[in-house]
């Protein structure tokens, strides 16, 4: 076979540069902004998969001169689109480190970005006896969205993303708790897979609907429930089990839409969601942060909720019980027991308009929950930042 006016053989050399070229963007980033955890983590990443090019291209040669087997062609042209993804995600990240690093460049108040990143720190040390991070370090990037990826966990690195918007909302980072979830997820989902999964598959199947049935979608809802659903809520009862009402009412914030019992592909029902955070904060929280949740969501729930409808299949309350219970057991001690007393104190004096001193984590998280937030908001940032 002529390799070289094959399209295929074109294609993974082109790669190959495509990489180097990708490589060399980063090097200037390095060179503008300096290095570090993350710059370092993607360059080693590229260097990984141009190896892995390499060694495409020498099988290549090695193969396709001695044979025409379609099979075998097969299986190169499969390698090199598992490579481009492996291209296109790699230059999204690119483009949202770009934008981190020109926003970390831009901002004037750099104390509100070391705020931010102590408060991360923080969260990490709360959550830290129930994920494993020897040798693995979790970055905040400043993004468009919230957000988790274990792109680079094999260098070491979980990518932690929040919006740019919510910088002077401090009441919302406390949701980047969600994302602290999916890596608890990403490092657990063997068991919790094993625990859930197959209740799950069982449910699908056996209390599907005929007109489910008939249009073949409960695999569909397998398939969501394996690679999505169950991952994000998951995470958020993470989110509850580090700050309890402090996470749950900026969720609802955050998070309202009109039409609450819509399906996503790629996440439940803000209802389920929901359904499932007040169910354990119901167990695990003081009864003042249950009932200011409860009244919280209930606010919303009649402005925008019809009475007469529920949840329902693939999303039964039966199902996201089950959930709530397996959690459970996956985190025994749930953390905001250590602080919710602390929490709700500081929430007390910022309703009174009294600003007390507590760390920060508490202060934010307290903000959070108080009825006085918009007004006192600069006064706990002032008043954080004076002791950093």
């Amino acid at each position: 076979m002529d390799i070289m006016n094959d399209p295929l053989f074109d294609g993974i050399i082109s790669l190959k540069l495509e990489f180097q070229e990708l490589k060399s963007h980063i090097e200037v980033l390095t060179l503008r902004y300096g290095r570090s955890i993350l710059t370092d983590a993607i360059t080693s990443k590229i260097d990984n998969i141009i190896k892995d090019v390499d060694n495409l291209i020498d099988s290549y040669q090695n193969i396709m001169q001695v044979t025409c087997d379609q099979n075998q062609y097969k299986i190169f042209e499969d390698r090199l689109m598992l490579l481009k993804g492996q291209r296109d995600i790699l230059t999204v990240f690119f483009e949202a480190l770009n934008q981190h690093l020109n926003i970390i460049n831009q901002i004037n108040n750099k104390e509100i970005l070391k705020c931010i990143e102590n408060f991360k720190k923080d969260m990490i040390t709360l959550a830290n006896s129930h994920i494993s991070l020897t040798n693995q370090e979790v970055c905040l990037l400043y993004s468009s969205t919230y957000k988790m990826t274990p792109l680079l966990a094999d260098k070491g690195v979980f990518i932690v993303a929040m919006p740019i918007y919510d910088l002077r909302a401090p009441w919302y980072w406390t949701l980047i708790s969600h994302e602290i979830g999916h890596i608890f997820h990403f490092q657990k989902s063997r068991e919790v897979d094993g625990k859930l999964l197959p209740i799950l598959a069982r449910y699908l199947i056996e209390k599907a609907p005929e007109h489910v049935k008939r249009s073949g979608y409960v695999n569909d809802f397998i398939q969501m429930w394996r690679y999505h659903w169950l991952s994000e809520l998951i995470s958020d009862l993470f989110g509850c089990a580090l700050f309890g009402a402090s996470f749950t009412t900026s969720f609802i914030s955050w998070l309202q839409k009109v039409n609450i019992l819509e399906i996503e592909n790629t996440h439940p029902p803000i209802e389920a969601r929901v359904f499932v955070q007040l169910k354990y904060i119901n167990e695990i929280c003081p009864k003042d942060m249950v009932k200011l949740c409860e009244q919280y969501w209930n606010t919303l729930c009649r402005s925008v909720k019809d009475p007469r409808s529920q949840l329902g299949y693939p999303f039964d309350y039966e199902i996201l019980e089950y959930i709530v219970n397996v959690f459970k057991e996956l985190i025994p001690d749930p953390p905001i027991a250590k602080i919710s007393d602390k929490i709700l104190k500081i929430k007390k004096a910022l309703d009174a308009e009294r600003i007390e001193r507590e760390e920060p984590l508490v202060m934010i998280c307290g903000l959070a929950i108080s009825e006085k937030k918009l007004e006192l908001r600069e006064d706990v940032l002032k008043a954080i930042t004076e002791d950093l």
